[in-house]
């Protein structure tokens, strides 16, 4: 099973948690502690990196459930 997402899937997953494409793109464009200092949008050029900004993703969406 082939589970790698294309950039146009990660983007509209993360625009679905964010619940706006600006924002969405405003966090994509920020560099980010929980990267490591990376912007996201540096990580979506290679599978490994897409993994890693899914990962956050899915983080950030379970943290919605929680509050």
């Amino acid at each position: 099973m082939n589970t790698m997402k294309t950039t146009q899937e990660i983007i509209d997953f993360g625009v679905a948690i964010f619940d706006s494409e600006d924002i969405f793109f405003e966090w994509v464009n920020k560099e980010s502690m929980a990267l490591g200092g990376n912007k996201p949008i540096d990580l979506l050029t290679t599978s490994h990196g897409q993994d890693i900004v899914l990962a956050e993703l899915d983080k950030l969406n379970h943290s919605r459930f929680l509050s």
